[in-house]
């Protein structure tokens, strides 16, 4: 009988980049290969795993990236996000227990063209306030569940800027957004590369590349947070330089770790190295935050996802 926590756990933190993926997890768990794969097919129609694969770095393509906070009249909040969520490359969009309420993420070519877009949002809204806080740097963007604990726990990945793509790989783009979800069927990449006329073990070797460069983000099972009872999910800004991330990142739980800097807006106390850290109850939470001793931050908890599906339209355009 395969544990499904363990099963979970293993899509998680110990997917094998090969060509029979589904086959090692199973002989690792001590199942049956078949029984394994419908297992796993059985919790993605039940959206408890959301998605098998990797998504590009961003920064790869040569693109920017804010993070946008807005003061939004609570009868406006509705209004406000349905036209945040249809601008395209909106990657994250919370409410949260804030003045500031709406908080979301951008991408766009160029750090004038983010500003000049919220510009025209708190324009078109009569919004006042916001805040537009660029990401400097990326240390970590790793999102994993530990089960057993009931609180996040990414691999202790220092990121570095990644070379852009189109310098390093001759794969073309389309083929990196299949990766995005690949099929639960035994050769998941054999599927792709016949598709696309490419050799499967040359695909896996360049995905590997790929992922030691920091283009491809690591390759795991991507589960929805509050279908396995993480409903909990905290913003932490320490308010700190650069000479304190080494402390932060010894710590496991946060599943992003990135420097933002004022860009634009009306105030400036949101400026500083931003975690994430999700759990099954807000006394988790507290348990890791007493880890922060000796750093000055402010924890500010979601109370609603404001974009459930989150795309990644605009990593892949041309």
């Amino acid at each position: 009988m395969v544990s499904i926590i363990q099963l979970l756990m293993d899509l998680q933190y110990n997917f094998p980049l090969t060509s029979t993926p589904f086959r090692e997890l199973a002989h690792n768990l001590g199942a049956e290969p078949n029984e394994l794969l419908n297992i796993v097919r059985t919790l993605k129609e039940k959206g408890i795993i959301r998605r098998i694969g990797s998504v590009l770095n961003y920064r790869s393509r040569a693109l920017k990236a804010a993070l946008v906070a807005l003061k939004v009249d609570d009868r406006s909040i509705e209004e406000v996000t349905h036209a945040i969520n249809s601008l395209g490359g909106v990657s994250h969009n919370f409410l949260r227990e804030n003045e500031y309420n709406i908080w979301f993420v951008i991408k766009r070519r160029t750090l004038q063209e983010i500003v000049r877009t919220v510009r025209e949002i708190c324009e078109k809204y009569n919004i006042r306030d916001y805040v537009i806080l660029e990401s400097v740097h990326t240390y970590r963007l790793d999102v994993r569940f530990d089960l057993l604990r009931g609180i996040s726990r990414a691999k202790i990945l220092m990121q570095k800027d990644p070379p852009e793509l189109e310098k390093v790989s001759k794969i073309p783009i389309n083929v990196l957004r299949e990766l995005v979800s690949i099929d639960v069927v035994e050769r998941p990449f054999k599927k792709i590369s016949d598709r696309y006329g490419i050799d499967e073990s040359y695909l896996i070797e360049e995905i590997r590349k790929l992922i030691k460069l920091n283009i491809l983000r690591d390759f795991y099972a991507v589960l929805d947070q509050y279908r396995i009872g993480f409903h909990i999910n905290a913003m932490i800004v320490v308010r700190c330089g650069p000479e304190n991330v080494s402390k932060v990142l010894q710590l496991e739980e946060p599943t992003h770790v990135v420097f933002r800097r004022f860009l634009d807006g009306t105030e400036r106390r949101f400026e500083g190295l931003y975690l994430m850290v999700h759990a099954t109850c807000r006394e988790v939470v507290q348990d890791f935050l007493r880890k922060l001793t000796g750093l000055r931050y402010i924890a500010i908890y979601s109370t609603r996802n404001l974009l459930p599906s989150m795309p990644h339209d605009i990593e892949y355009s041309t």
